[in-house]
């Protein structure tokens, strides 16, 4: 694609080869720019209703992968996860194989290092520098996903 702009995301080094993970979402799949912001599965609705807003451009991707523990818990459907557990997301615009703009993650620690989220830590690359932030606007609206974990995806087997 010509003058695309291949981001730098800096992840830590244990995040790093997230790619190698198992991946959730087989194929990239597409959400309108108002959910790729979120992180919840667009209705029709929401499709149109991006598009009357957004026009043509309203496309954008997601990739999803887990780490081994996350892998394990999705395909035996249990919860809560373990700790040690990654998710991550890859947030791509325009081509649905190109790089990715950003990552974000869900780790999962111990419930008392973020007690908000059941010990779920979110993190997002490239950092804007204020995790606080990320972590209380990320755990605040996965509230909506705790009876599943904070996990709004649903993903095959």
């Amino acid at each position: 694609m010509a003058g695309a702009r291949k981001v730098v995301l800096g992840l830590p080094p244990a995040l790093a080869g997230y790619r190698e993970w198992t991946q959730l979402i087989k194929v990239p799949y597409e959400v309108p720019l108002e959910l790729w912001i979120r992180c919840v599965a667009p209705t029709p609705n929401d499709w149109e209703t991006a598009r009357a807003r957004y026009g043509p451009h309203t496309e954008r991707f997601i990739r999803v992968y887990g780490n081994g523990p996350a892998a394990r818990s999705l395909a035996e459907n249990k919860r809560p996860f373990p700790i040690g557990t990654i998710i991550a997301k890859e947030k791509l615009s325009g081509l649905p194989h190109g790089s990715p703009d950003g990552v974000a993650f869900m780790v999962k620690r111990e419930a008392s290092r973020f007690p908000d989220s059941d010990g779920w830590e979110f993190l997002y690359f490239p950092s804007d520098g204020e995790p606080r932030a990320t972590q209380k606007a990320c755990a605040s609206c996965h509230q909506a996903a705790r009876s599943r974990d904070y996990i709004f995806g649903i993903y095959p087997k």
